[in-house]
């Protein structure tokens, strides 16, 4: 049973590898040695034909969306992780997380440490781009739940797979590539989706991360990004707004995550008390029961 678990844990690191590195290193070259080919570069693509300026545009969208596309195939196919219907419960997850960031970006507004780049407008290219970071986000919940936290959980139980699980979306989202106080972000956010998955299932994280990922990346620009509808830059407090680099990288989202993976926590516990006392009633009960049939 160790070795069976041990080679499946081996397996999905190597998925992931693979899926994560070698796919968009190859496609990357493939995609390069065609424009070569073709002549079109950062200085000539305005003057290639349209298709050719079309698919340089897109070329790295098609790349996330081939390797994380393959990730959601081979969890399905090679650990059968199933992808259930999501319900309405779960789309109240997303209305939170976009909630939240449009909350911040009012707040910070108000106090002067943010402004427009720019008046709002829309792109139709927000349209895939939304759609590709839902395939992002649910192959890397996929992989790390409904995989790597199952297996461990099954073998070892769910404080092991908590951190096991919050370790890989760690590294998996970057937590060692910014500052520290973005690492510990990326950290509890992991954390706050293990509980979320745990608690609720696959869709609520998933659609939570999608729903702030939106808001903030789309409709508010932060970070970058042509096709959003604003872009904000910061003024002032960089160390509480994230600044340029986004409220991703601010310390009033690490409250925010500190503050909903305590109450989690909260919840969690006093429903694991909860049951314990029923359990402890209903065993009661059911010996009174055993003790009157045995006198009558």
């Amino acid at each position: 049973m160790m070795r069976k678990t041990s080679l499946k844990l081996l397996t999905a690191a190597l998925l992931w590898g693979v899926t994560a590195v070698l796919v968009p290193l190859a496609l990357g070259a493939a995609f390069q040695a065609m424009f070569n080919a073709w002549n079109v570069n950062v200085d000539t693509v305005t003057r290639a034909p349209i298709w050719a300026q079309w698919v340089y545009t897109w070329h790295g969208s098609f790349i996330t969306l081939i390797s994380d596309g393959l990730l959601i195939a081979l969890c399905v196919i090679a650990f059968h992780a199933q992808i259930e219907r999501p319900n309405k419960r779960d789309g109240l997850s997303a209305l939170v997380g976009f909630g939240i960031a449009i909350l911040l970006a009012v707040l910070f507004t108000l106090l002067d440490s943010l402004r427009p780049e720019h008046p709002p407008h829309f792109s139709l290219g927000l349209i895939p781009l939304c759609g590709l970071m839902l395939i992002s986000v649910l192959a890397e919940e996929l992989l790390t739940k409904r995989v790597l936290y199952d297996t461990v959980s099954a073998k070892w139980g769910k404080l092991p797979a908590t951190i096991a699980a919050t370790l890989a979306f760690f590294l998996i989202g970057g937590g060692l590539g910014g500052t520290i106080i973005s690492g510990v972000n990326v950290a509890l956010l992991g954390l706050l989706c293990c509980l979320l998955y745990d608690r609720e299932g696959l869709w609520t994280p998933v659609l939570f991360r999608w729903g702030w990922g939106f808001a903030t990346v789309f409709l508010l620009g932060q970070g970058g990004g042509d096709h959003s509808v604003w872009r904000f830059y910061g003024v002032s407090e960089t160390l509480l707004t994230g600044g340029d680099s986004g409220f991703a990288c601010g310390l009033m989202w690490t409250a925010i995550l500190m503050a909903l993976n305590m109450w989690m926590i909260f919840k969690q516990q006093r429903v694991s008390k909860d049951s314990g006392n029923t359990k402890r009633q209903f065993n009661f009960q059911f010996s009174i029961f055993n003790s009157k049939t045995k006198k009558g």
